[in-house]
């Protein structure tokens, strides 16, 4: 593989997960599928373990990829609900409704919010949305120029 243009973009999605996975294989799958979904290539991992560790409950997973990282929590919360944080970080350009949509439906993911952050201009923050009607803000909210 060789990337011609370095296009540093790190994507931050939060969400509520109504069917959340409760092993550690559950989330290892996933992130074996979406790696080549998004087209990335693995570099080490995946790597998964779960948390039984009150106020810190849930399953974290993570992935090195050839073009950097993808790292998965979940926090299993004390009223029964379940929070997903996820970074993915690439060099490489992907689409973020394929990972948006993975989530959706395997977790019934809902309520996300995503921050992009362009790691080439200082961080500068290039994108914060909040998915509340699905397309609403499709442009913006699904994908970015590479």
């Amino acid at each position: 593989m060789e990337i011609n243009h370095l296009n540093h973009k790190h994507i931050i999605f939060k969400a509520k997960l109504l069917n959340p996975p409760t092993t550690e294989l559950q989330i290892h799958r996933w992130l074996e599928a979406i790696v080549p979904e998004i087209g990335m290539e693995f570099f080490m991992g995946p790597y998964v373990k779960k948390s039984e560790l009150k106020g810190n409950k849930g399953i974290t997973g993570i992935a090195v990829i050839t073009t950097s990282h993808i790292a998965l929590h979940t926090f299993d919360n004390d009223d029964g609900t379940t929070d997903l944080q996820l970074d993915v970080y690439s060099c490489k350009c992907f689409e973020k409704k394929v990972i948006m949509d993975s989530l959706k439906v395997l977790y019934g993911a809902t309520d996300f919010e995503i921050l992009e952050l362009d790691r080439n201009n200082n961080l500068k923050i290039e994108g914060k949305s909040k998915e509340i009607i699905v397309g609403s803000n499709e442009g913006q909210l699904l994908y970015w120029e590479c």
